[in-house]
């Protein structure tokens, strides 16, 4: 029973690994500066975040300009602009929430300053960063739902194993009682 439970275990292991896309990554004077999204893929009408890591020269995480950093995020010339967050689980970490309303091609254009130091970079699909957003809901047919159909697959066959092992016990304990009478 703990192999099936470890094979079990392994195989949703294996197939809940996602690739996760690379930050975009920018010079800005003396800063290094990252921006992506929290996550990937985009969908419509889903709570999402861009976040943007900010060091200096010698890697250090760069604290306290939350407010002096913008996000503009668009499609199809309408867009909107954000503010920038402080993340608490990532120093020099910063991020925007946001929902995108429709699928489509969208820019990031990130704007402001970083203690002095002007920041006017954009960013879009053909910079490397996912620049499509899809609609919201599921397709069955895409990669993620045969992961999910597999975790599926994998849950029900782990339930049907304890299923015969439970099942092939109690008809040994009744076959075992029936003997000994």
């Amino acid at each position: 029973m703990n192999r099936i439970a470890l094979i079990a275990f392994v195989i949703a292991t294996f197939f809940t690994a996602t690739a996760a896309f690379a930050d975009e990554v920018r010079t800005a004077g003396p800063y290094q500066v990252s921006l992506g999204f929290r996550s990937t893929p985009i969908y419509s009408e889903e709570t999402n975040g861009v976040r943007v890591t900010v060091v200096d020269g010698q890697g250090r995480p760069v604290e306290g300009i939350a407010g002096s950093l913008k996000v503009l995020i668009g499609t199809y010339g309408r867009g909107q602009t954000l503010d920038f967050l402080p993340m608490t689980d990532r120093p020099g970490g910063y991020e925007a929430v946001f929902i995108a309303p429709s699928t489509g091609p969208y820019t990031l254009d990130l704007r402001g300053d970083i203690r002095g130091t002007a920041v006017n970079e954009h960013f879009d699909a053909t910079s490397g960063m996912p620049g499509v957003i899809t609609h919201g809901g599921y397709d069955y047919g895409s990669s993620g739902a045969f992961i999910a159909y597999a975790i599926l697959i994998a849950y029900l066959i782990g339930i049907a194993g304890i299923a015969v092992v439970m099942l092939r016990r109690r008809r040994a304990n009744r076959q075992g009682a029936a003997t000994a009478h």
